[in-house]
């Protein structure tokens, strides 16, 4: 049975953000969230840590827009979608294809929302994070997912202007919030190349967007 009470309410308040207030996970602690956490939370974890989505964000996008995203090598938000900066064009990085690529290989019918109906909507998006956190078992820091990728993602880029694009932030705050003298670019290159597991006992089934062409006569 959960504990309730006064210490339950104070260990779900440190999920609660202070105005202004950033913190980000080691690249360690992200590699320990993915191998720990149910298969079906995979895709939204991937976006919102390697894409710097929004969670809410990633709670309107469907897998017609991710399938797409792989063959254009762009996730295209529609207004409805962004929240703040209206549609735009986002990064789809390397690690970010190798995780959704990863899932879809165990899950090729996956359909409808990308983050499954029982962690969406209402009450169940504001506690995904808590619900990341009981299945991971590691330290958790408010918002980790945007806040970590786009700290890594600045140092990597060199560009605040680039990541405020990519994430529907302005310059400003990206370089007020996120630009961390603190991070080391060993450690972005790091977290970047957080990779699925090798499936080397699987006989991988191509994706749509890696068959190879027709050849006409």
């Amino acid at each position: 049975m959960g504990a309730s009470g006064p210490q339950s309410l104070r260990r779900d308040q440190t999920l609660l953000a202070k105005p202004g207030h950033i913190e980000i996970l080691e690249p360690s602690e992200v590699r320990s969230i993915f191998a720990k956490v149910s298969e079906d939370l995979i895709p939204f974890l991937a976006l919102w840590f390697f894409g710097g989505h929004r969670k809410e964000e990633i709670a309107r996008l469907h897998w017609t827009q991710v399938r797409a995203a792989l063959k254009t090598g762009k996730l295209e938000l529609t207004g409805d979608q962004a929240i703040k900066s209206g549609a735009r064009s986002a990064a789809f990085l390397p690690v970010l294809r190798a995780w959704l690529e990863w899932y879809l290989r165990r899950n090729p019918s996956a359909s409808g929302p990308v983050l499954p109906i029982k962690y969406n909507g209402g009450r169940k998006l504001d506690n995904i994070q808590r619900t990341i956190r009981r299945q991971a078992k590691v330290r958790w820091v408010p918002n980790a997912g945007r806040h970590s990728y786009i700290s890594y993602r600045t140092k990597v880029a060199d560009s605040v202007t680039t990541v405020a694009d990519e994430c529907g932030n302005s310059p400003s705050q990206i370089e007020r919030h996120y630009r961390k003298k603190g991070v080391l670019k060993e450690s972005a290159e790091e977290y970047f190349n957080i990779l699925p597991p090798t499936e080397s006992n699987v006989i991988p089934i191509p994706l749509e967007s890696e068959q190879p062409a027709a050849v006409t006569a």
